[in-house]
């Protein structure tokens, strides 16, 4: 009984999070511990994005001898996609099969999506085709596979044989198959699947409401983008930013600079997200003055050490011909990608100073080992 119960305890801490009481409770079952007690912590550590922890726990269960099920395998396998271990991920299937787990539908599902995450796509598809029965997750962690790594029309063409299979569509389907049609810029096929959202009744879940915004601003629909927002009563920071991006990168700045101000009136926090698009928008109007109270936000709510922030901060600055500022914020930054370079040098180099821009380009190369691309150059 007394198992039992702390099995229970240590299973609810490890669904809310709570590793450490999780732990505590792990640790008072002594030799008491099971594979129960194993796999909810396995399990735990994996939804925390500790993964290697979840690892260590899972070799320290194979020395037990305690019995393995679908729920170790998934719960481990889990862990090796959030941290892209893919050896460790190969070395775990290998044991699926050894265990006689490989008909699993459960543990099946788990491999794939963890060749998936880890961008061996052809490793998941081959996964998927030798399951002898498929649900909606199997074909879900395949067609977000696809989507994820930008082959669009392998998505497309999976969800489309998904419907043939009389196999029901989730949220997670149409919010990848959405964005799949974002990618490519196909307004066409993107309505047929708004149309079929509407079908399956899940035209008003947040998720999909969110990638249909998404999909139609970044098709160049903002009307559709805009009635579809204005439709929704579940508004979050992921519709203001879709919207928010969309009228940014159609060139509608002004737009973008007004929603960004009704969004923060109506009590919405901006993401990373949403301080690029606006701050780009600021950019391109070369609106100084409105870059640096988008700024202030940004410093307020802790974003602008982010590198995707700071590195749009510097764009603005630079764009906006402030070197002096854009250059303090570039040599604040900790970490810079390419982009922040790239937003650097060509400021530097707009304002003709070739010399800084030379300097600043070996610096790039032969410090950071940053590989320059079409925009550097």
């Amino acid at each position: 009984m007394e198992e039992i119960v702390r099995n229970t305890l240590l299973d609810v801490y490890s669904k809310l999070g709570d590793m450490e009481e999780a732990w505590h409770c792990f640790e008072e079952m002594g030799k008491l511990g099971d594979d129960v007690s194993f796999n909810s912590l396995i399990a735990g550590y994996a939804r925390l994005g500790k993964g290697e922890l979840s690892l260590v726990l899972y070799v320290q269960f194979l020395r037990t001898g305690l019995r393995i099920s679908q729920f170790t395998f998934a719960g481990v396998l889990s862990a090796c996609a959030g941290i892209s271990g893919l050896v460790e991920g190969k070395q775990i299937h290998a044991l699926v099969f050894k265990t006689g787990f490989e008909g699993n539908v459960f543990v099946a599902n788990a491999v794939m999506d963890m060749y998936a995450k880890s961008g061996e796509l052809e490793s998941s598809w081959r996964v998927f085709v030798g399951m002898h029965h498929r649900d909606n997750i199997s074909w879900n962690g395949l067609i977000s596979g696809y989507s994820r790594e930008g082959l669009s029309e392998e998505a497309m063409n999976l969800f489309i044989e998904m419907l043939k299979y009389g196999v029901a569509p989730t949220h997670f389907t149409f919010s990848s198959i959405l964005s799949s049609c974002a990618s490519i810029g196909s307004l066409l096929l993107g309505m047929q699947v708004h149309c079929k959202t509407i079908h399956c009744g899940l035209e008003s879940d947040v998720f999909v409401s969110n990638a249909i915004i998404d999909m139609y601003a970044k098709c160049g629909s903002l009307e559709s983008a805009m009635f579809v927002f204005n439709e929704r009563s579940n508004l979050n920071t992921i519709s203001w930013t879709a919207l928010i991006a969309g009228y940014a990168q159609n060139g509608f700045n002004e737009e973008a600079i007004k929603l960004f101000t009704h969004m923060l009136k109506s009590d919405f926090k901006p993401d990373n997200g949403t301080f690029a698009s606006v701050l780009s928008s600021c950019a391109s109007l070369t609106a100084l003055n409105y870059g640096k109270q988008v700024q202030v936000h940004a410093i307020k709510l802790g974003f602008d050490s982010n590198i995707y922030t700071a590195s749009s901060l510097v764009s603005m600055y630079a764009k906006c011909g402030d070197m002096k500022e854009a250059s303090k914020r570039f040599s604040a930054m900790p970490i810079r990608n390419l982009v922040t370079w790239n937003a650097i040098i060509a400021g530097h180099a707009h304002n003709g100073e070739g010399e800084k821009v030379l300097e600043l380009f070996r610096t790039m190369v032969e410090q950071d080992g940053i590989a320059p691309d079409h925009v550097t150059y």
